[in-house]
C-alpha cells in the first residue's frame, strides 16, 4: 500500500510541477497577448517590396512588434515572480507529503522560466538585480522554513 501512495504522490508532484508554469505561460499570454503574424524583421525582400507598394512604414510595423512582444515577456516575467514565490513560500509552509515538494521545484521552475525568456532583454545590472533578489528570497524563506 505504501508503494501505491508514493506513486500517487509523485503523480501528483510532477502534475503540479508541469502545470503551474503552464498556467503561468498562459495567463501572461491572456493579460498581455505577444504579437501576431510573422516577424517584420525577417521579412524577405519580396514581401517589403509589396508592404512598400501598398504604402505601409516597414520601421513601424517592427516597432509595434517590438513593443507587443516587449509587452509580453515583461508580464510573464512579472507573472512568473509573483507565482513562483507563492508557490515556493506556500511549498515551504504546508507539511503535506509530496504536495510541498511539487510546489516548491514549480515555483523555481516558474521563475527559471519567466525569468529565461525575459534575460535577452535586460540589462546586466537589472539581471544581476532580478537574480540576486530571487535567490536572496530564496534563500531567507528556506532558512526560516527549515529552522522550525
Amino acid at each position: 500500500m505504501d508503494f501505491i501512495q508514493n506513486l500517487k504522490g509523485l503523480t501528483i508532484s510532477l502534475a503540479i510541477i508541469i502545470l503551474i508554469p503552464l498556467a503561468v505561460y498562459w495567463g501572461s499570454q491572456y493579460i498581455a497577448p505577444g504579437p501576431t503574424g510573422s516577424n517584420p524583421h525577417y521579412y524577405s525582400k519580396e514581401e517589403i517590396q509589396k508592404l512598400k507598394k501598398s504604402g505601409t512604414d516597414i520601421e513601424d510595423l517592427k516597432k509595434q512588434y517590438d513593443s507587443k512582444r516587449n509587452r509580453n515577456e515583461q508580464a510573464y516575467l512579472i507573472f512568473s515572480l509573483v507565482v513562483g514565490c507563492l508557490a515556493i513560500l506556500v511549498g515551504l509552509i504546508i507539511r503535506v507529503s509530496f504536495l510541498d515538494f511539487g510546489l516548491i521545484c514549480a515555483g523555481v521552475l516558474t521563475l527559471l522560466f519567466g525569468s529565461w525568456s525575459y534575460l535577452s532583454l535586460m540589462t546586466d545590472l537589472m539581471k544581476f538585480v532580478v537574480i540576486s533578489a530571487v535567490l536572496f528570497g530564496l534563500i531567507i524563506l528556506s532558512y526560516r522554513s527549515f529552522k522550525r
